[in-house]
């Protein structure tokens, strides 16, 4: 999969949901508005992300911040770009994931074993 991932043209995929960006970004962002208190919020992204760069992630996480009323965290993947889910850095994202739903009253039914990267790095939270 990481192969298929970092070698362009990517993977096929129907164009429908980027054809019309623009209106999903007005649809999100009302939707943001609705979150409210009840509600925790991860924002992830890589810091090599060409799709999200940091620059519009720290966009994104403001809005959500002024906008949403939820709890909102960001986690700033290292040397990760978009597809963060296929790349060495997912082990640090698990891990991450776990941990931030476990803060919130949120543990697994059953004990999650820590996944294991030979050279992860702590991430970068807001």
């Amino acid at each position: 999969m990481v192969q298929i991932a970092c070698t362009p043209p990517f993977l096929d995929s129907p164009f429908g949901e980027i054809t019309d960006l623009s209106v999903k970004f007005v649809q999100n962002d009302a939707a943001i508005d609705t979150i409210g208190l009840s509600t925790a919020v991860l924002l992830t992204s890589g810091d090599h992300d060409t799709t999200d760069p940091p620059v519009d992630a720290d966009a994104d996480y403001r809005y959500h911040r002024q906008h949403c009323g939820c709890d909102v965290t960001r986690l700033l993947l290292p040397d990760t770009a978009h597809l963060f889910m296929v790349h060495q850095s997912l082990p640090v994202w698990l891990n991450y994931v776990v941990d931030w739903l476990g803060r919130r009253g949120l543990r697994p039914a059953r004990p999650v074993p820590p996944v294991r990267c030979a050279d992860c790095v702590v991430p970068f939270v807001r």
